[in-house]
């Protein structure tokens, strides 16, 4: 599968491997080079960057 990379990180989220749609998931991942990663754990990462900007913009 071609895809442009502008060096940052492509991901495709999933509601986890309970989900019906899991195993499409991890195969769209696998096939394109991208990282899977769950809802939950994304939503951690958002919250840290968010607090990070908000830091640094005071400054």
């Amino acid at each position: 599968m071609d895809h442009v990379n502008t060096g940052g990180h492509n991901v495709i989220m999933t509601p986890g491997r309970y989900n019906a749609a899991y195993f499409e998931h991890s195969y769209l991942a696998e096939k394109t080079g991208a990282h899977e990663i769950c809802e939950k754990p994304m939503q951690e990462i958002i919250k840290r960057f968010y607090e990070h900007e908000a830091r640094t913009s005071l400054m």
